[in-house]
């Protein structure tokens, strides 16, 4: 009996992730957690290349541009605060020089296509139904860029809305690669600056629409991590100081939930051996001249080299290379 929680079981998938897999990652700052996971786990991951994007218009136009192939030009930038910026980006895309931004925003772009034509598994997290619109245009913006509000119309989407935009997203996917499977999750995030009220309507009309759209494909599963931390967990003490994102324990929690559903035996056995590196590559000697030291560092680029062969790449060559001028330095 599990006092103070209310467990649920989760149907485990028939198509698994392991090391080989291709992954792309796209969505709310939830996407970033599950993202860094599987980053720090050596998979092949491809994350956010327009950044952080909250709501589903943001991410339709997102695989528009990606699939279509459809490169930004000098007149869709705007200047703001010295800095030249993008509506369909996140902020973290800016930079003093008009060329350098469209550089970087045209080859995530090229990048993106590339990958998302041998992805196995594409993960969108969506975050909200609220819109921000300019006035000037009724054009939905990714992201305000600390600019005035009274620039912007606020707007719930409605759940024709969100579905119409979740069935592009996945018709576009598609069009480009027949054989992924998309995966939905629901960032588990509260908005409260959109009211408390609004904030459970506006979960609400995400979560009925991604059941919609995976009972119209099958190739479209979702995945409760929003379930997860309100029902499940359901408690303050998962959640950081701000009592509205989830804290470093209910991540944990959702990422070994989500290991179980779509890791087999042998992959989370290898994401195991993965993290025991990664926790040897933290360690903090008292003296590192010893000779414990040494042979400590001597077992770790061994473990290093071994993983590097059954994962047949070389994702740890940075972790050797390290490991070495330790090694070095501690003669």
């Amino acid at each position: 009996m599990n006092f103070f929680r209310t467990t649920f079981p989760i149907a485990v998938s028939e198509k698994k992730m392991n090391h080989s897999s291709h992954i792309l990652t796209i969505g709310s700052c939830f996407a970033d957690e599950m993202h860094e996971r599987l980053l720090q786990r050596k998979f092949r991951v491809f994350h956010n290349p327009f950044g952080i994007l909250f709501h589903p218009l943001a991410i339709e136009n997102a695989f528009l541009r990606i699939v279509t192939h459809e490169l930004y030009q000098p007149s869709e930038l705007f200047h703001y605060k010295e800095l030249y910026l993008s509506w369909d980006h996140h902020s973290s895309f800016n930079h003093v020089k008009s060329e350098n931004i469209l550089h970087e925003i045209n080859s995530n772009i090229e990048k993106a296509n590339a990958f998302l034509q041998k992805t196995d598994f594409v993960l969108i997290t969506l975050g909200t139904s609220f819109v921000y619109e300019l006035k000037s245009s009724e054009i939905a913006v990714a992201n305000c860029h600390k600019i005035p509000n009274s620039q912007f119309q606020k707007r719930l989407l409605s759940t024709e809305e969100i579905t119409t935009a979740l069935q592009t997203i996945v018709q576009l996917i598609l069009s480009i690669n027949t054989t992924c499977t998309i995966l939905f999750t629901v960032s588990p995030v509260r908005h409260s600056k959109d009211g408390f009220v609004e904030n459970n309507v506006s979960k609400a009309r995400l979560l009925d629409s991604v059941y919609q759209i995976t009972q119209l494909h099958s190739q479209t599963v979702y995945f409760p991590a929003y379930e997860l931390v309100l029902d499940d967990l359901r408690d303050y003490r998962f959640y950081k100081e701000d009592m509205l994102h989830p804290n470093e324990m209910a991540i944990q929690y959702v990422w070994n939930r989500f290991s179980e559903v779509f890791f087999d035996a042998e992959t989370q056995k290898l994401n195991a051996d993965i993290e025991k590196i990664g926790s040897g590559m933290k360690h903090k000697p008292f003296h590192e001249n010893t000779l414990s030291h040494k042979e400590f560092l001597y077992h770790l680029i061994k473990n290093c080299t071994e993983m590097n062969q059954k994962l047949g790449n070389q994702a740890f060559e940075n972790e050797i290379q390290e490991l070495k001028t330790r090694l070095q330095n501690a003669y």
